[in-house]
């Protein structure tokens, strides 16, 4: 019985860093999908990026 509680044990201890990263990861894309949805795009600006490669591949 003792060595199965050992056991039991150290596998609860081996994963409970995992669950961490992941509320870490977690975490971390809500936040940077908070950032996106709040930035905004500035129309002009994206079709003058947009035209400089397409004007410099057509020639």
């Amino acid at each position: 019985m003792a060595l199965m509680k050992r056991k039991e044990k150290s596998e609860i201890d081996g994963s409970a860093w995992l669950t961490t990263y992941g509320d870490l990861v977690t975490n971390l894309l809500c936040f940077f999908i908070l950032l996106f949805s709040m930035a905004t795009l500035d129309v002009q600006k994206y079709e003058e990026i947009a035209k400089s490669p397409r004007s410099s591949f057509s020639r």
